[in-house]
């Protein structure tokens, strides 16, 4: 977290944007941060929305985003709210670069208010940040119809299910398939990112147990196979991985040679890897931008 007070000064862009530059603050904006945070995995992303790219003196500023379909060149200052502990009360910006809040600032100017962005979709905020074509994968489709626990159908309701069951098999939903869909995905440069969010509250401590937070916002990174088995690396934007699960940063699956294969110990806090397996009993939607 950047203090407002340090000898080091404020600057626009710091060498080049990087992903660990955000951290989400008090508003619960982590759609809006992670997205910012998956752009930023390629720097000229960022630097397409600063139309300003350097301190100015008169402290103005101008960040250009787009709304419903149509670009807005924005006009903001860098006056920025504060908590008690002199610390940017919105989202934390790391290193002391300002693109993270500025475009921040822009947004909720664009919106009317910092708490109107309180809460949103990754469609939304990739339509905002980039403009470009959003496709949402509803991962609860992947799902086979399944008779509510403790339920004993009758004749007429098997017949029903067994309908039902046809139609789902019909539409060739298969985990297999969707991991070299985003695999992809991700090789042609395409943003993705990915929400969690549970119906019953048995499911949502469930999850919660593994580390997981529900409802949130997460970035997917990368698809590889490591050790033989299928895995997936995500981004917090808070900065804290929190997965307890298999292939979480302290696992016993990973073997030195592993780490050292996918750079491990190289990444930040809020990165992690998870199975497959897990990712898709965990995650409800996954969100591409077709940047």
């Amino acid at each position: 977290v950047t203090l407002q007070y340090s000898s080091v000064p404020w600057v626009v862009i710091r060498d080049e944007p990087r992903s660990d530059d955000i951290r989400q603050g008090h508003v619960g904006n982590c759609w809006f941060v992670c997205a910012m945070s998956a752009l930023a995995e390629d720097p000229r992303n960022i630097r397409n929305i600063l139309v300003t790219k350097e301190h100015t003196h008169a402290g103005v500023y101008q960040v250009k985003l787009c709304l419903n379909g149509e670009w807005h060149c924005v006009l903001i200052d860098d006056v920025f709210p504060v908590n008690a502990l002199s610390c940017l009360a919105y989202l934390k910006a790391a290193r002391r670069s300002l693109w993270p809040v500025l475009i921040e600032k822009a947004a909720a100017k664009l919106h009317g208010s910092y708490e109107s962005l309180n809460g949103g979709t990754f469609a939304e905020a990739f339509g905002m940040l980039t403009g470009m074509p959003i496709h949402i994968i509803r991962l609860s489709r992947y799902k086979p119809p399944r008779v509510p626990d403790g339920k004993v159908l009758t004749p007429e309701e098997s017949r029903s299910f067994e309908r039902v069951m046809s139609k789902w098999r019909a539409k060739g939903y298969d985990y297999d398939e969707l991991y070299a869909q985003l695999f992809s995905y991700k090789a042609s440069g395409f943003l993705i990112g990915c929400s969690t969010f549970f119906h019953t509250e048995k499911e949502i401590n469930e999850a919660r147990a593994t580390g997981i937070q529900v409802p949130h916002a997460y970035c997917l990174l990368e698809l590889a196979n490591v050790g033989g088995e299928d895995l997936v690396k995500m981004r917090n934007p808070n900065g804290n991985a929190g997965w307890k699960g298999d292939w979480s940063r302290y696992s016993n699956k990973w073997t030195y040679d592993l780490k050292q294969e996918v750079g491990l110990d190289k990444e930040d806090s809020g990165v992690f890897w998870m199975s497959w397996g897990d990712f898709c009993k965990l995650f409800a939607e996954v969100c591409i931008c077709r940047l």
